[in-house]
C-alpha cells in the first residue's frame, strides 16, 4: 500500500505515478466529509491528462483502474481546511 494523499488542505493534487492494472485506489478522512478525491490520467506523454473516476468520501471511498496507466495522479476538492484526508494505491 502507497501513499498518494496526507493533507489537510482543501485542495490540491498529487505526485504523478505509473499505475498497473488491477490497482484499487482507496480514500479515506473525517465522517461526514465532502471532500472529493478525483483520478486523472494519461495513456502517452503527448496527451493531455483525462479525468477517470471520483471517489465522494460522503459515499463512494474505492476508485477501481482495470488498466495500466503511464502516468497517473489524483486531484481532490471540498476539503475542509484542517481535516485529514488521505488515499492510498493497493
Amino acid at each position: 500500500m502507497t501513499t498518494r494523499i496526507n493533507t489537510t488542505a482543501a485542495e490540491g493534487e498529487s505526485t504523478v505515478w505509473a499505475i498497473p492494472a488491477g490497482t484499487v485506489i482507496q480514500v479515506g478522512g473525517l465522517k461526514g466529509s465532502k471532500a472529493t478525491v478525483e483520478l486523472w490520467a494519461r495513456a502517452d506523454q503527448s496527451a493531455d491528462f483525462a479525468y477517470v473516476g471520483r471517489a465522494k468520501l460522503a459515499s463512494q471511498s474505492f476508485i477501481a483502474v482495470d488498466v495500466a496507466l503511464l502516468e497517473a495522479k489524483l486531484k481532490w476538492h471540498s476539503n475542509r481546511e484542517g481535516d485529514m484526508l488521505k488515499a492510498w494505491s493497493v
